[in-house]
């Protein structure tokens, strides 16, 4: 009896709350660009990469450790025991520190370089996915209005051979350009639902979140005049990171021209020598 009393109450519960249909979700190119800037794995990776060469910036501009040794003559005999403790301190020479640092902060400098060419090549591809997208949207409402038409043609046709009016061959050409209509609306779907794909893969998403793509965005750029060309390939992003690349190179051969010059060990330390019973100051330089 109770399943029979329940049964009434959850029909009802389903018709005055009905399950909501998700809306048609339209983006935009600025939320594209925007999200494939925040989401994109590879622009994570490369501010990962700028971190990453900051800190080794941080660690080359460090001095070298010194080392702390200590040594037992005669370590069985406490009487006649010798110990001796000296701490040894590294000095550089030829200026291996400052080809050190130098070398970082270019690796530093390529690494913020090779984040911009990302954040170009990236910005670039949205935009190619986007507005490619919208080329197949527009593709697929017009072979869809295209399979509409030949549908209606098909039926006129139909009618006129059923009446008499036509010959069956008519009909049977009208049917074949239906085929060919609805097969090419099949084929812009296709293409429609890769693309939108495509552009969520960018956006960092496995599955679209979007259903279309906004008809209202600005188009892309003119291409620049020809006497633009050579100030905007100077700053272009690629060459930029080029350069960057070419500068570490060079710090990399001072850092192992520098190498060329021995460095020199401090060492200052104390001995006790137990049969005497008196300190020593150690001094020493290798």
């Amino acid at each position: 009896m109770r399943k029979h009393f329940l049964w009434p109450l959850g029909l009802a519960a389903a018709l005055l709350n009905p399950v909501p249909v998700r809306a048609q979700a339209i983006l935009t190119l600025e939320q594209a660009l925007q999200q494939a800037v925040a989401r994109h794995p590879s622009l994570a990776a490369a501010g990962r990469e700028i971190e990453a060469a900051q800190a080794a910036a941080q660690q080359a501009a460090a001095w070298r450790n010194p080392e702390l040794g200590t040594t037992l003559e005669d370590p069985a005999r406490r009487d006649s025991r010798t110990s001796t403790v000296v701490l040894d301190i590294p000095i550089e020479l030829g200026g291996k520190r400052g080809a050190r640092i130098g070398a970082a902060e270019r690796a530093t400098a390529l690494a913020r370089a090779e984040g911009e060419r990302t954040r170009a090549e990236l910005r670039a591809r949205v935009l190619a996915a986007f507005f490619g997208l919208r080329v197949a949207q527009e593709r697929a409402a017009l072979a869809a209005d295209s399979a509409a038409l030949a549908r209606r043609a098909a039926d006129a046709v139909q009618r006129r051979v059923d009446a008499g009016k036509a010959s069956p061959v008519e009909a049977t050409r009208a049917r074949v350009d239906l085929a060919n209509a609805e097969l090419e609306g099949d084929e812009a779907r296709v293409e429609q639902r890769t693309t939108r794909h495509a552009l969520a893969t960018l956006l960092g998403d496995a599955a679209p979140g979007f259903d279309t793509v906004a008809e209202d965005a600005r188009l892309p750029p003119e291409p620049p005049a020809p006497g633009q060309l050579p100030a905007l390939l100077e700053a272009s992003p690629a060459l930029l990171a080029a350069r960057a690349e070419t500068e570490r190179r060079r710090a990399l051969v001072e850092v192992e021209r520098s190498k060329a010059a021995p460095d020199l060990t401090l060492s200052l330390g104390a001995r006790h020598d137990a049969a005497l019973g008196r300190s020593q100051a150690v001094i020493g330089l290798s």
